[in-house]
């Protein structure tokens, strides 16, 4: 969409306002910073698209306890043979590589498992460390620029910074900005719902049994029988 010429991309916004509003589909838009220019020229779609609510995924910093949480549920998915305890030098090791970006530190410890296993079966602070001067190493600079948490420094590179105009955009649609320090709210979204499940012992014994619904069965397809021609036959 950012790279449509003339007016596609807002052609395409307005494919997905209608999509939403005439079919009644719910559509899940996934996009990084670099989209802002598209959105930010129309605040009708941008009211419609999020208009069931947004999320952006903001780095985490090491001390943030949403980085702990993301720590500890993908540990739990190591392959290795040797699986050690996830310490704070494994943490910091695994945000240095990463720098709390969430798609960055999913790919650190993929690559990091695959590199592993084989090997020494092992996930540790190396093993961090040899992601981010092997694998990782192009995307070095974009970390750097994520940790140093300087706008400058992350201009330029696009994807990674809104900008103050779309940031302004978002308050006056009513955003909400969810800070990098505030806990996951774990509260059930579902607690007002009461568990309604009829006990055996409550079930209404009625002595009237319930008459067999008729069931309408399709009629199976008449069997028809194609004429085979030879594709290499000539007229």
């Amino acid at each position: 969409m950012r790279y449509a010429r003339g007016g596609n991309a807002e052609f395409m916004l307005n494919l997905f306002s209608e999509v939403i509003e005439r079919l009644g589909i719910s559509l899940l838009l996934l996009a990084t910073p670099a989209v802002q220019p598209v959105l930010e020229g129309s605040v009708r779609n941008l009211r419609k698209l999020s208009s069931s609510g947004e999320t952006i995924f903001k780095p985490m910093s090491q001390n943030d306890p949403q980085w702990d949480e993301f720590c500890e549920v993908y540990w739990d998915y190591s392959l290795t043979r040797n699986k050690c305890r996830l310490s704070d030098s494994i943490k910091k090791a695994w945000h240095t590589s990463s720098a709390g970006n969430t798609a960055f530190a999913s790919l650190a410890f993929m690559l990091a498992q695959r590199n592993e296993i084989g090997g020494r079966e092992t996930i540790d602070e190396q093993s961090f460390e040899r992601v981010s001067a092997t694998d990782m190493a192009f995307l070095q600079p974009a970390i750097r620029a994520l940790s140093s948490r300087d706008p400058k420094r992350l201009r330029v590179f696009d994807d990674l910074l809104f900008s103050a105009k779309y940031r302004d955009l978002r308050k006056q649609l009513g955003a909400n900005e969810h800070t990098a320090n505030s806990r996951v709210n774990r509260i059930d979204e579902f607690e007002d719902c009461h568990d309604e499940t009829v006990r055996p012992e409550q079930k209404n014994t009625s002595s009237k049994a319930r008459a067999p619904k008729n069931r309408i069965h399709p009629e199976p397809a008449p069997d028809i029988k194609l004429p085979m021609e030879d594709p290499l036959a000539l007229d």
